[in-house]
């Protein structure tokens, strides 16, 4: 988990970042980044269409976080969305996807 002032918690935060931010899919990862002049704030959304099993829908949720501790977190607002294929990608992939998901969102 990251600190309470790192994640997005609220779902109008959220609805902003979907409406006014930029959008980028790299494999089965879309990221929308709302660039802000506050702390850096992520959340990870795995819907129950990736998966039906919990457990399945929450390691895909680890995964993305731990590339994003390693990585380190943009500045502004930023939401992973997880779609099909997500739980079957092994680590390196998902890892590989979102870096250049975010790569191309600072540029």
């Amino acid at each position: 988990m990251f600190a309470r002032a790192n994640r997005l918690r609220r779902s109008h935060e959220i609805m902003t970042v979907f409406r006014r931010g930029s959008r980028r899919s790299c494999g089965p990862l879309t990221c929308y980044l709302f660039p802000t002049s506050s702390e850096p704030q992520v959340t990870v959304i795995v819907d129950k269409k990736v998966s039906k099993l919990a457990t399945e829908r929450n390691l895909v949720k680890r995964r993305i976080r731990a590339v994003l501790r390693i990585q380190g977190l943009p500045a502004g607002q930023l939401v992973v969305r997880a779609h099909n294929g997500a739980v079957l990608a092994p680590y390196k992939a998902l890892q590989a996807n979102l870096e250049s998901c975010l790569r191309a969102l600072s540029r």
